[in-house]
């Protein structure tokens, strides 16, 4: 395998908002889907896995 090839980088991203509700998360994931679209139409790699919304610590992983 190419080194090329065998590169991968994961992200996550951690939000922490009080009060935060599970329409305000899903409408940042639409962003984020969207955002991820664009990108991939300009040649870039990438692959947008899902969120995470933990409501009891008002906590969110993109």
């Amino acid at each position: 395998m190419s080194t090329s090839a065998s590169l991968r980088r994961t992200y996550i991203v951690e939000c922490y908002v009080p009060g935060i509700k599970r329409s305000e998360v899903e409408r940042e994931v639409d962003r984020v889907r969207a955002a991820s679209a664009e990108l991939r139409e300009e040649g870039l790699k990438l692959e947008y896995a899902g969120a995470i919304l933990v409501p009891g610590d008002e906590s969110s992983s993109t």
